[in-house]
C-alpha cells in the first residue's frame, strides 16, 4: 500500500509504505526491497550513470550514506537480486538467508534524514531500481573492476 503525504501547498507525492514520514527508519532487507549495495565513490558514479540513462525521476529507490564507507544502496523489488550474479566489488542483500537492514530516509523536504539522503527517491513510476539496467551498468565501461565473473542467472522455479 502507499500513501499520498503532500507537504503544505505542494502537489501530492509518492510515498511507499516503506519510506518513513521523518528521520529514517531501519528495514530488513529482502522484504520490502532486496538490496545491492555498492561501496565509496563508485556507487555514486553507478547512480549518476543511472539517472543520466533514465532522466529524472526514472532511476528508482537509491539511497546514499553521508557517513562510514559512503555506501550507496540501490533499492530493486523484493526477491529480484537473487536473480542476477553481480560483480564481486558489489554486495547482494536480499532473501531469507540473509539478515541484513538498512536505514531508508524520509522523503526530501521533510526534515534532517543524516546520515542518509536520497540520489533518487522512490516514485510511481520507477519505486525500485530495475535490476538489469542496474547489473548493465555495473558492467559496462568505464568501470572495468567491476566487469569480473557477472552474468545474469536463470530465474528459480
Amino acid at each position: 500500500m502507499t500513501k499520498e503525504n503532500p507537504p503544505t501547498g505542494v502537489a501530492p507525492v509518492y510515498r511507499p509504505d516503506w519510506v518513513p514520514l521523518r528521520g529514517h527508519h531501519l528495514w530488513r532487507c529482502g522484504v520490502h526491497f532486496d538490496v545491492v549495495r555498492v561501496p565509496g565513490a563508485y556507487g555514486q558514479a553507478i547512480a549518476a550513470r543511472l539517472r543520466e540513462l533514465v532522466g529524472p525521476g526514472d532511476a528508482g529507490a537509491i539511497v546514499y550514506e553521508e557517513k562510514g564507507g559512503g555506501w550507496t544502496y540501490f533499492l530493486l523489488p523484493p526477491g529480484s537480486a537473487d536473480d542476477y550474479s553481480w560483480p564481486a566489488n558489489v554486495e547482494r542483500l536480499s532473501g531469507p538467508r540473509t539478515i541484513a537492514y538498512i536505514g531508508v530516509p524520509a522523503l526530501p523536504g521533510t526534515g534532517n534524514t543524516w546520515p542518509l539522503s536520497w540520489c533518487s527517491p522512490p516514485t510511481r513510476v520507477a519505486p525500485f531500481v530495475e535490476p538489469e539496467m542496474l547489473l548493465d551498468v555495473l558492467l559496462s565501461p568505464p568501470e572495468p573492476r567491476a566487469a569480473t565473473g557477472a552474468g545474469r542467472r536463470s530465474r528459480r522455479p
